[in-house]
C-alpha cells in the first residue's frame, strides 16, 4: 500500500489523508470532526480540497508509514 499511494501521490491531481486506526473510510464516521493526522484535522483538509482555491498536501501521521519488513521464511 505504501509504495501504491507514494506512486499516486507524485501525481498533481491526487491528494490523500492516511490518518492512524483501523478505520478505514472517515465520511460517515463520529471520526469525522476528530480525526488529527500530519498536524491537520481531517474537516480543515476536506474544506481546503472543496475550495477553489490551492489544493491542500497529502496528510499521513507520523507512525503510518513504518520501514517496510521482510518476512521471515
Amino acid at each position: 500500500m505504501s509504495s501504491e499511494l507514494a506512486a499516486r501521490q507524485a501525481s498533481p491531481n491526487f491528494r490523500s489523508y492516511v490518518a492512524e486506526g483501523k478505520t478505514h473510510t472517515i465520511l460517515r464516521a463520529p471520526l469525522f470532526f476528530s480525526e488529527q493526522s500530519g498536524g491537520m484535522a481531517f474537516t480543515a483538509w476536506l474544506a481546503a480540497l472543496l475550495n477553489d482555491g490551492e489544493l491542500p498536501g497529502n496528510e499521513l501521521c507520523p507512525t503510518c508509514q513504518a520501514p517496510q519488513t521482510v518476512c521471515p521464511q
